[in-house]
């Protein structure tokens, strides 16, 4: 019997991790580092073991695409239930990333487009209000496979819409809910994805929230505030709220968990810039800030210790294939768990630019398209060297050549061509607006 549950907290610094997660048991690995700055293509990395070139999800071709077998298609096909519970609308199935998962569920919204309720938000966008799109509503209630689940997310939405309703937070409280609701097979692999540090910060408890007004930072800081002003205390402020929150309410998942999981593996996916270098958000750039990531493996004993090693998310994939004593296909990473594991070399980092949402998103008076160009950067055991748009080559804690390394870990690279993204239905475009990406 083997259960395995990896949870990403979505957008959480390490240094933020580092204060607020010291409750936290397990194996910490101190030096990990995303291969990329933002969800899509860290989720991607997580579930194939290879980097954004290498699987195609990147900023300009967003669905889970790869032509080969994934983590979870292949812990399905040999027999481990396989589940998620996911806030996020990018690690969601609009995009193909419920594949091999036999259950994929999440907060509200996501249930709203799991396909066994009727869509409302398709029938909010393409109906004006009035009698008729009430019954054509009533009709799709009817018609779908659970009816009161229909009649439910219609009128949470409807609240939500009219400022009647919100919900509690961004999820983790449903997340909490599900799991204890939910009863386990012997072989199981949980996925999870929780937004608590996912702008907008704000979305709290009354007694987590700051005093300053929230109209006093934007609702989702990203590339484009780099040309306006922004009140970077109250946004730092704001983000260390979120955290808090996160880390209490994860303290009661992570109970849940550990209580019916051998293996309980706490990551995040990226990390968020809050002024540095004056930027703001993680739509752009390979700085520290955004690749720098915790990474912890708990068991039920509850011993734990902690790591220098050099280690990526794309060591996740290897990893929870070993736990189950599966054996991965190529991958970059490596298994993080036994004692005969050898530390690599290098590590790479990626971005392909911007969402063409963002870029249609702001105004031409703001030089925003220098920012979309492709960025590489290398993470090696001397330390970490990165590119800029402005052309220039940072690296820290190190006169080693380290752009040499870098050039020669791509070089043996075989990329994949962008794939075209499938159509994206109005409710994952209505989340993704509510998330700022739009």
């Amino acid at each position: 019997m083997t259960r395995v549950a990896l949870v990403v907290l979505d957008t959480l610094r390490k240094d933020s991790f580092d204060e607020h997660f010291d409750w936290l048991p397990g194996d910490r690995f101190e030096n990990a580092w995303s291969p990329t700055h933002w969800t899509a293509p860290a989720h991607a990395s997580l579930f194939t073991g290879l980097y954004p070139g290498e699987h195609g999800v990147n900023s300009k071709s967003l669905t889970f695409n790869y032509p080969g077998s994934t983590l979870v298609e292949q812990l399905s096909n040999d027999g481990v239930t396989t589940r998620a519970f996911s806030t996020n609308a990018y690690a969601s199935p609009s995009f193909r990333f419920d594949r091999g998962f036999d259950e994929f569920t999440g907060d509200y919204r996501m249930r709203c487009r799991a396909g066994h309720t009727f869509d409302w938000y398709t029938l909010i966008n393409d109906q004006e209000r009035g009698f008729s799109r009430y019954l054509a509503g009533i009709r799709g209630c009817i018609q779908s496979e659970n009816t009161l689940e229909s009649v439910k997310y219609g009128l949470l939405i409807k609240a939500n819409e009219e400022g009647l309703w919100s919900p509690t937070d961004s999820g983790i409280s449903e997340a909490i809910q599900w799991i204890r609701s939910s009863s386990f097979n012997d072989d199981e692999f949980v996925f999870a994805n929780l937004m608590e540090a996912h702008s907008p910060y704000l979305r709290l408890p009354d007694e987590y929230l700051p005093q300053f007004g929230s109209d006093t930072i934007p609702d989702h800081p990203t590339i484009e505030h780099t040309f306006k002003e922004v009140n970077e205390k109250h946004l730092q402020e704001a983000y260390d709220c979120a955290v808090t929150y996160l880390s209490d309410r994860y303290r009661v998942l992570f109970d849940e968990l550990i209580e019916q999981f051998d293996y309980v593996i706490t990551v995040s996916d990226h990390g968020e810039l809050l002024g540095e270098y004056g930027y703001f958000g993680h739509n752009y750039g390979l700085f520290p800030e955004l690749t720098q990531v915790p990474v912890v493996i708990s068991t039920g004993n509850h011993s734990g210790s902690r790591s220098t090693e050099l280690v990526s998310l794309i060591d996740i994939y290897v990893t929870i294939l070993d736990l189950f004593g599966k054996i991965p296909n190529e991958s970059q990473g490596r298994s993080l768990v036994g004692d005969n594991r050898s530390e690599p070399d290098a590590y790479l980092t990626q971005s392909f630019g911007l969402q063409t949402r963002l870029l249609n998103r702001v105004d031409e008076t703001f030089d925003i398209a220098r920012f979309d160009t492709p960025l590489n950067g290398v993470i090696t055991t001397d330390g970490y060297g990165y590119e800029t748009a402005d052309e220039e080559w940072i690296q820290t804690n190190t006169n080693k050549n380290l752009r040499r390394e870098m050039q020669s870990l791509l070089s043996g690279l075989e990329n994949s061509p962008t794939r075209s993204d499938s159509v994206m239905d109005e409710g994952t475009r209505q989340h993704l607006e509510d998330l700022g990406y739009i």
